[in-house]
């Protein structure tokens, strides 16, 4: 929704960059709120692995942001050129993001759309976590309408894209995500619809990575993509404390003295973390197939033996202690027929908007836009009506009718008319012009 520019601060002597939002979204509301909200949230956290917000503005004809310039790339252009980053260099990444989100999420403030689009990687390998422009926060205005799917749908936390609203939860999913991509060089779920996409975040298994990423390093990254978000990483913290013990054990296959063991209890993350989030129209429950609390115990007690006799049987190299690092997959359970995920559609909050906009919006909720030009009246290129409306299934078709252009008015050229003329003579007899007979 925006442009980046780089730009010269003449009164402080610096260059900065400078996001403006895109013409066409000047004179929609709810972009311009997202607009607001980024300055606002990024603005309000400090710390060395978020870019810097210096300022903000806007009136009828623009809005701006300006910001720290991170001279670097994306790390989707580095993943873009390179494919696939070793196992050191993307626990680095993993470690530097999640301490930024955790910034943030001491602040309040939960990203939302964590992916390599919006990690800035320097030269010198320092992560920045940008674009805020759809985080959540206490004091958040709705920056979507009602079952409005927030995100992008290769990122997206299966809560997200059950339509709830994010959590500290959904940031480590997605860095989870990121961490996949880098190590493999695809996503877990790729696929060129966002319903599907979004669905298999709800239903499938990440495929398994492959082996030559160390066993503790692929727990990790499981772990973090656990459906369910008690079974994840308790905070961002621990997720990158976690990254950065696998870090220091890669030399000297260090890796084998990392004992890989389910987390001590399933605690629901929004327990441990201050952040908390405006209440949306709650959407229809899924079910992520969590393992019954009953059996958890079980499962742990077996994995803690397996750890020991792990242990007993030698696999550790001498030198210091192994580390113990909460990093297992959680235990495999039946999944049940999740029940349809479904958004709210209110033809009003689309009534008099340009279909441009419009059809964007429906697509990112996960709906079908087809046009009509069946209407009539004024502005044109703007939606007259809706249909259907209320609940729908993801995937559905919705109709918008469109008030036309009015066709062009032709007008057929007049035929020419023809005047013949002659010269006048002096007149006859006769009264006609010209010499008549028996003239002198």
């Amino acid at each position: 929704m925006g442009e980046v520019w780089r730009a010269d601060d003449q009164l402080l002597g610096r260059l900065v960059a400078v996001k403006t939002l895109k013409p066409e979204y000047l004179g929609d509301d709810d972009f311009r709120a997202r607009f607001r909200a980024e300055a606002r949230h990024a603005g309000g956290l400090s710390h060395p692995g978020i870019a810097a917000v210096h300022d903000f503005g806007e009136d009828d004809e623009c809005a701006w942001l300006v910001m720290e310039l991170v001279e670097g790339e994306p790390l989707s252009g580095l993943l873009r050129r390179e494919s696939v980053l070793s196992v050191d260099r993307t626990l680095d990444v993993v470690a530097q993001t999640a301490a930024a989100l955790q910034a943030a999420h001491d602040g309040g403030v939960v990203h939302r759309d964590v992916k390599p689009g919006n990690l800035l990687v320097r030269p010198d390998g320092v992560v920045k976590v940008t674009d805020f422009g759809i985080a959540s926060a206490t004091d958040a205005v709705p920056l979507t309408r009602t079952g409005h799917v927030v995100g992008t749908a290769y990122y997206l936390s299966p809560e997200q894209a059950a339509g709830r609203s994010g959590s500290p939860a959904s940031d480590v999913y997605s860095l989870g995500v990121v961490a996949y991509e880098c190590l493999v060089g695809a996503r877990p779920f790729p696929g060129d619809n966002p319903v599907a996409v979004a669905l298999a975040h709800l239903q499938a298994p990440p495929p398994e990575l492959p082996a030559t990423v160390p066993p503790a390093v692929r727990a990790m990254v499981v772990r973090a993509l656990a459906k369910d978000p008690a079974d994840r990483f308790a905070s961002a913290q621990e997720l990158g404390a976690t990254a950065l013990a696998l870090r220091e054990r890669l030399d000297g296959d260090g890796l084998a003295e990392v004992v890989v063991a389910p987390p001590a209890g399933a605690r629901s993350p929004e327990a441990d973390a201050p952040t908390r989030l405006v209440e949306r129209v709650p959407a229809p429950r899924t079910t992520f197939g969590s393992p019954a609390r009953s059996s958890r115990g079980a499962v742990t007690t077996t994995a803690a033996l397996l750890a020991v006799l792990a242990v007993g049987l030698g696999i550790r190299s001498a030198g210091p202690e192994p580390v113990v690092a909460a990093v297992a997959a959680p235990a495999p359970s039946a999944v049940p027929t999740p029940t349809p995920v479904r958004v709210t559609l209110d033809p009003a909050a689309h009534v008099g908007k340009p279909a441009v906009q419009v059809r964007a919006a429906l697509a990112e909720q996960g709906l079908v836009p087809r046009l009509s030009y069946d209407g009539s009246g004024t502005p044109v290129g703007t939606v007259s009506a809706v249909e259907p409306s209320g609940a729908l299934v993801l995937g559905s078709a919705v109709v918008l009718h469109v008030v036309p252009e009015p066709p062009p008015v032709v007008t057929a050229p007049r035929a020419p008319v023809v005047v013949e003329q002659r010269k006048a003579g002096p007149p006859g007899r006769d009264g006609r012009n010209g010499r008549g007979r028996g003239s002198r």
